[in-house]
């Protein structure tokens, strides 16, 4: 990916931005562009080109205009200089990019203009290079190094999810927040060495006093199993009024935690206000895992012998005595996963606790292999959304051989490891890759194996023989009585 730009601007330039994006991974990608144009360059238009790069060359495939001033609007209310774009960008193919914008240096309050692009792509966030403009006539500001200022903000429940804060939605009170000072990634201090944290009050309202210049973050600490952000900073949403916010997961005294954060602000001649934070309140999250047993196959020196079940956590299956030694029996397994929750959600990682005793190819099983650690592990649902109510299900096929001395029960557990979504939620009633039974994302499938005691035929032989010996037994008792009392 390249962003072109330059040195110098002054008032009234043209200023193009460019963002060029190939795609040569070998396969179709979902992607998202998002370009934060700096306050002063006013956007004019914004146009898309796609192009193929199959053949050596440039063909352009399609172009179009995704946004152009509205006249008689304040641009800042259209927030146009957020400029978002998402398509699915095929294998060889190139997206460009162009926002065309003049510079107002009335809006311009620093001596540069930065222009950052955010790349998503199957939910990695890539952060690409910023492009700086110096502004002419824009002297660099030396702030005060003994003067503080105050960084204030709302935290409120976005009751329609459109991404503003309305004066009719709830606010959201004890909020617990704290500021994080750049440089060191720590939670800012006061002079006198006390760390600067606050709560929201009543109307959702929170302030820090008297913050000394310098670049900081916002956390907020919210309960990630009832709320999720709403979105960041939202096109079309002005500044006063929309969420600086996203979810991230940080490193909060040594424990990892999500929270909602904001970006970077510097902090330097004046107070900074509206810095809020939207949450969306009552989706939750919850993916559910059963593990069965679909089949078992035996085979001998006689044969193959199939049984077939429908979703049985426990099975049993007899062997033959004298066809024990060297006989294979092959158990299929099927894992579902069920979206349980209220919001669409992704299985990055499955894994399964292959017993000893039971063995694994992966020419059987083509989208699992086994690590290091003596585990199995599937990435096949990795890149398919599971929507609320539906369930996916993957296959899992182990061997065991026979001897004399390996009958008994097979227990095989597979638990979700790693699943996400778009809202950073987290499941509401398990975690994933912690091993923990009980939790619904974990399953267990028990297959008992036995030495059978005989054939149908068999047994009714052997009952047939046994009532021969209890007659003839009671015709000699009969017959010795019948001569004593002679």
């Amino acid at each position: 990916m390249e962003v072109f730009g330059g040195d110098t601007v002054k008032d009234g330039d043209a200023l193009t931005y460019t963002c060029e994006i190939e795609n040569n991974g070998g396969k179709d990608k979902e992607i998202s562009i998002t370009d934060y144009v700096p306050i002063g360059a006013v956007v004019q238009n914004v146009l898309v080109r796609v192009y193929d790069i199959s053949n050596n060359g440039e063909e352009l495939i399609k172009e179009e205009e995704i946004l152009t001033t509205v006249e008689g609007e304040d641009e800042t209310e259209q927030n146009l200089n957020v400029i978002s774009y998402s398509l699915n960008l095929q294998e060889n193919q190139k997206v460009v990019l162009i926002v065309n914008t003049i510079i107002d240096a009335d809006q311009i309050f620093e001596s540069e203009i930065t222009n950052e692009i955010v790349i998503n792509a199957l939910l990695q966030e890539v952060s690409c290079n910023e492009v700086t403009y110096k502004v002419e006539g824009k002297e660099e500001i030396n702030p005060d190094p003994e003067a503080t200022y105050n960084i204030s903000g709302t935290a409120w429940v976005d009751e329609n999810k459109n991404g503003l804060r309305e004066s009719a939605e709830r606010r959201l009170n004890n909020i617990s927040i704290l500021l994080i000072e750049e440089a060191t990634g720590e939670v800012a201090t006061d002079t006198n060495g006390n760390s600067i944290t606050t709560v929201t009050d009543d109307y959702g309202e929170y302030q820090f006093n008297d913050i000394k210049q310098g670049e900081y973050t916002v956390v907020f600490i919210y309960d990630t199993a009832m709320y999720r952000v709403t979105e960041y900073q939202k096109t079309g949403v002005g500044e006063n009024t929309n969420s600086d916010v996203i979810s991230k997961t940080i490193s909060l005294n040594g424990t990892e935690q999500q929270v909602a954060i904001t970006g970077t602000l510097g902090l330097s001649n004046s107070d900074l206000e509206n810095i809020d934070a939207g949450f969306i309140e009552g989706e939750q999250f919850d993916f559910r895992l059963d593990k069965y047993i679909s089949k078992v196959i035996v085979q001998d020196n006689s044969g193959t012998t199939v049984t077939n079940y429908n979703n049985a956590k426990m099975a049993k299956i007899d062997l033959n005595a004298k066809r024990l030694i060297n006989s294979t029996v092959i158990i299929e397994y099927q894992i579902k996963v069920t979206n349980e929750g209220e919001v669409g959600g992704y299985i990055n990682e499955v894994v399964d606790n292959i017993p000893q005793d039971l063995n694994f190819t992966s020419e059987m099983n083509k989208n699992w292999y086994q690590s290091t650690d003596g585990k199995l592990y599937s990435k096949e649902l990795a890149n398919q959304i599971i929507n609320p109510s539906e369930t996916k299900t993957l296959t899992l096929t182990l061997t065991k051989t026979m001897n004399q001395n390996n009958t008994g029960t097979v227990i095989n557990t597979a638990e979700l490891n790693n699943v996400s979504n778009n809202y950073s939620l987290q499941d509401i009633d398990s975690t994933p890759g912690n091993n923990v039974q009980g939790e619904d994302d974990m399953s267990t499938a028990e297959l008992i194996i036995s030495i059978g005691t005989g054939s149908p035929v068999m047994y009714t032989a052997l009952i047939i023989a046994i009532i021969l010996i209890i007659g003839i037994g009671i015709y000699f008792i009969n017959k010795k009585v019948l001569k004593a009392e002679e």
